[in-house]
């Protein structure tokens, strides 16, 4: 019996900044991907190239429920060569002989995604066993795919794409019982509805001209913090003059990263079971489930 895999996908918002935008024209947005000459290659750093290797709707009597599909990655061809024979760079006549047809992909990764047009989201992988691409990475390829190509913006004016951010509050944090670290950025409060602590902080920060201080806590290898009340109390100054960031076990049992700002982005684990299904399905179940959640 195999052991279960699990994979992690980011969460892509993407916004037509045109006049008059539905869902219909998110549909017709991705619909433009249907058609092979449409899906260009786009370079990136390192001789990386990304593609949409493939695309067609959840339902085709219902295209407004949005599109699955797969993104590729590969290597590109490089230039950098040497001729053994010579003792020399190699030159464009050494090169000839190496003309590598264009359906020929060097190192490929392929991962999945989902589309939403109602809600403008796309949900695609970035790790599932070897296959691995950072949600940076994507970012600037989306980018370059939706907001850069000529036929596009004859359509729609522009089109951005952004990364959704795993942003927790200060509420759900003073309910977890499995913090194992806490990082706190505190500027000095300011204002004229201060309450009683947050008036004591600005004294002592203004006493000492302190602007920001961060304060980093962490619980003993195999425990978990035990918070007192000065201290959550100034967990609250920090959510609201500045930031608080924790690592936790969430419910699943998985070490997650999260913060009070838009410092990490959301990234979802889903656990499956290779025998069972196929990464490709996953990746719809964990989209709608998404989209579900968050709507």
């Amino acid at each position: 019996m195999a052991r279960n895999r699990t994979i992690d996908y980011a969460v892509f918002d993407v916004q037509i900044l045109d006049e008059q935008v539905d869902s219909n024209s998110y549909v017709e947005l991705f619909n433009y991907f249907k058609v092979k000459k449409n899906r260009r290659d786009i370079p990136l750093k390192n001789n990386t190239y990304l593609q949409i290797q493939s695309i067609n709707l959840l339902d085709e009597e219902k295209p407004e429920k949005g599109f699955i599909g797969k993104i590729i990655k590969w290597n590109g061809n490089t230039t950098d060569w040497f001729n053994d024979e010579t003792g020399q760079k190699a030159n464009l006549k050494d090169l000839e002989s190496l003309q590598i047809p264009d359906h020929l992909k060097a190192n490929p990764r392929i991962f999945n995604f989902v589309f939403y047009p109602n809600e403008h989201k796309l949900i695609c992988e970035i790790s599932e066993q070897e296959n691995e691409i950072s949600e940076n990475v994507l970012l600037e390829f989306l980018r370059y795919l939706l907001g850069e190509d000529k036929g596009l913006k004859e359509k729609f004016k522009r089109v951005e794409t952004s990364l959704v951010y795993d942003i927790d509050t200060i509420e759900n944090i003073l309910k977890i019982k499995s913090l194992m670290r806490l990082h706190l950025v505190v500027n000095r409060p300011e204002g004229a509805d201060l309450n009683a602590f947050e008036l004591a902080v600005l004294q002592d920060m203004s006493s000492q001209n302190i602007f920001k201080y961060q304060k980093i806590i962490e619980a003993e290898k195999g425990d978990f913090i035990s918070l007192s009340q000065d201290f959550k109390n100034e967990m609250n100054v920090a959510a609201k003059f500045g930031h608080v960031e924790y690592k936790a076990h969430n419910e699943h049992g998985y070490v997650v990263v999260k913060s009070t700002s838009n410092t990490h982005p959301l990234i979802i684990r889903e656990p499956y079971d290779p025998e069972v299904t196929q990464a490709y399905y996953v990746v719809q179940q964990v989209g709608d489930a998404f989209i579900k959640r968050y709507k």
